[in-house]
């Protein structure tokens, strides 16, 4: 439902810079002697068809790519479609502006591409890398997003988990999941998962769940021998 929202929002807004140009930033703030020097005809129609460009896809991408067997992850697809299309409206935008130089023009692409390659380079390698678990005296110790200290009840390891109903505050790529999700039947558990195939660790605390595995199955084997033997210690 969000995604429906958050498309329609930028539908609307591109029929809205198109009929108000001056909702465009940075024409909105120049001179009027500035503003003859621009082609905002072109301009604007550019705004408003990248703006329902991105709506479309950020509405209907991911059961259009569903349907055609690619599996897609809703924040991947928001991202990298706000992104890529932002970059095209930047690089279009300066070529309907006859008051920018011409160097302007022809280095503010590589500028942008430079940019946003590492930014989102940057966010989406933090997100993806697996945590650090130990666990000390009781405690279970998370590292990286979405990181947490909890005191340990029981450790157990499971085939498989209840179906994972939806997000409640946290990441999901693909079979990455790290934060809070709604689980059929055991409610809100914390999901620490680099995989969607068992097997999964269940650690029992004070507050809610924490279900954790490994890339492979054999690396959640033995993160789990070395979380029991951690665990047995204190008996």
């Amino acid at each position: 439902m969000f995604n429906v929202l958050l498309g329609g929002f930028f539908i609307v807004l591109g029929f809205l810079v198109k009929k108000y140009p001056d909702l465009i930033a940075g024409y909105n703030t120049m001179p009027e002697e500035q503003k003859k020097n621009v082609d905002i005809d072109g301009l604007s129609s550019m705004m408003r068809v990248g703006l329902v460009a991105m709506g479309l896809l950020i509405a209907l991408g991911k059961p259009m790519f569903n349907l055609i067997g690619w599996q897609v992850s809703w924040p991947v697809l928001m991202m990298s479609t706000i992104l890529s299309i932002a970059f095209l409206l930047v690089i279009l935008a300066p070529r309907y502006d006859r008051n920018l130089p011409p160097w302007y023009k022809r280095y503010l692409p590589a500028a942008t591409i430079i940019v946003i390659a590492v930014v989102v380079g940057v966010a989406m390698s933090k997100s993806n890398k697996p945590p650090v678990v130990s666990l000390t005296q009781g405690q279970i110790s998370i590292t990286g997003s979405y990181g947490l200290t909890k005191e340990v009840g029981e450790i157990e390891l499971l085939p498989t988990i209840p179906k994972i109903l939806r997000k409640n505050g946290g990441y999901n790529n693909g079979p990455i999941r790290k934060g809070n999700f709604l689980l059929e039947e055991w409610g809100s558990c914390l999901l620490f998962l680099q995989s969607g195939s068992g097997p999964f660790i269940k650690i029992s605390t004070n507050d809610k769940p924490i279900v954790i595995n490994e890339e492979s199955p054999e690396g959640t084997k033995v993160l789990y021998g070395q979380l029991t033997i951690e665990f047995n210690k204190q008996d």
